[in-house]
């Protein structure tokens, strides 16, 4: 299977997290074209990209889409702390999620309505769960990497720091299994109900392959392969995974590549 690909290259750009929307219409990167690292959206339809945030002394991190694309969380930090905000795309408008007791690393939607996010304190790295903004954290679970949402089916995928593997998140700890072992705790997506992530072909060296596994049948399957120097750590899928965004690393620049993927068969 080929995918077809279009890519833009800019210049100045140093690239770090894109993120995909629900429909794939639309990127959301965190760029330096501006001059500072700010987060920027490209909307594919129009062909216009426009800086979302202005912050000279904050950095951007892991933007979040909301389901129905109207709204994205980011991690902004200042110093040594981090915090959720979330950003609403008709008006601009932000809004500081988490409050000043949480040092947040990552945040996401969680499903239905509240917000997940990883704080890092003394105790290492936690998974906590708020139900709205400002609100008081619940821990969920401790020594947390990451942290993913399957919006189709409303469940929570997180992967543990010792690098364990990624398993759903049940009512207890005791009920949980690992569903696959990835070889960057970090570099992990679910969508359309299957675990996507990049890893190594032991017959190709030189060649890395997008798989991807089942979550009800537990079926791995290759997606792609390319030797394209590429950061496999930061990609995303749209929710039907049929469009694949990555960073594609050349000598002077950072080139964002949109992907999609011909299926013929499920």
């Amino acid at each position: 299977m080929r995918p077809r690909s279009a890519s833009s290259r800019r210049r100045p750009a140093a690239t770090a997290t894109r993120r995909c929307p629900p429909d794939g219409s639309r990127v959301v990167f965190v760029s330096d074209r501006g001059g500072s690292l700010q987060l920027w959206l490209h909307d594919a339809s129009s062909r216009q990209t426009y800086a979302l945030t202005h912050d000279d002394g904050a950095r951007f991190f892991y933007p979040q889409w909301r389901s129905d694309g109207r709204r994205l969380l980011v991690t902004r930090r200042h110093a040594t702390r981090g915090e959720l905000v979330e950003i609403d795309l008709d008006s601009q408008l932000q809004q500081v999620i988490s409050d000043t007791t949480v040092d947040v690393r990552f945040g996401t939607y969680a499903p239905g309505h509240g917000f997940l996010l990883i704080h890092r304190d003394s105790r290492g790295s936690r998974l906590l769960e708020l139900a709205g903004p400002r609100a008081t954290p619940r821990t969920l679970r401790e020594q947390v990497a990451a942290v993913e949402v399957d919006a189709a089916g409303g469940h929570i995928y997180y992967s543990r720091a010792d690098g364990s593997g990624v398993r759903e998140l049940r009512a207890t700890a005791d009920e949980e299994q690992v569903i696959a072992a990835v070889g960057n705790r970090f570099a992990w997506h679910v969508r359309d109900g299957a675990l996507w992530y990049f890893d190594a072909d032991e017959a190709d060296h030189e060649q890395i392959l997008l798989r991807r596994r089942g979550l009800a049948d537990a079926r791995d399957e290759v997606l792609w392969r390319t030797r394209d120097a590429i950061d496999h750590r930061s990609f995303d899928l749209s929710a039907d995974a049929r469009r694949l965004v990555l960073i594609r690393i050349t000598r002077n620049d950072t080139d964002i590549g949109l992907l999609r993927f011909l299926r013929t068969s499920r």
